[in-house]
């Protein structure tokens, strides 16, 4: 089979057309990337507006919203470090002659580790509730074992 030259000619051709179209089609996909980033950095400034404008206006709102939340940042701040942000529970049965485990032990710690430890003892009587503060983790009062696996419990969550 003999190779003609037009022939030949015409699948270079084809070959550096179909180049051509891969090439400016990954290039723009990159251009769109690009643009993308330029969007999400300098945001969607209106044609023709200067960049270092558009960036001026978007650092004064900024300042501006900065100025408005660091005011309230403090008390937030203040509730979140007495708020509950630690927490075991675990229910038991103390007695061998009651059914079920109804009794508990709670315990309810801030960021400081300071807070209650609460008991619920179900008898068939009653029920009787404890309470003992925690200090930096540790209470005064003698603790059961079950409230001390709850305040090992609630320590040791983040």
């Amino acid at each position: 089979m003999q190779s003609n030259p037009a022939t030949i000619f015409a699948g270079l051709i084809a070959v550096l057309a179909i180049t051509i179209v891969v090439f400016a089609l990954a290039l723009n996909r990159k251009i769109r990337r690009v643009e993308k980033m330029v969007r999400r950095l300098y945001g969607n400034a209106p044609a023709g507006s200067d960049i270092a404008d558009n960036m001026a206006r978007r650092i004064t709102e900024a300042e501006l919203k900065i100025e408005r939340i660091d005011p309230r940042l403090d008390a937030v701040e203040n509730i979140a470090r007495r708020s509950v942000h630690r927490i075991g529970f675990k229910r038991f049965n103390p007695f061998s002659d009651t059914g079920g485990d109804n009794s508990f032990a709670l315990a309810l710690l801030n960021q400081q580790k300071d807070g209650v430890v609460l008991s619920s003892l179900y008898t068939r009587e009653g029920v009787r509730i404890y309470g003992k503060r925690v200090r930096d983790g540790r209470a005064p009062q003698a603790l059961s074992k079950e409230e001390k696996e709850v305040l090992e419990e609630a320590i040791k969550e983040t």
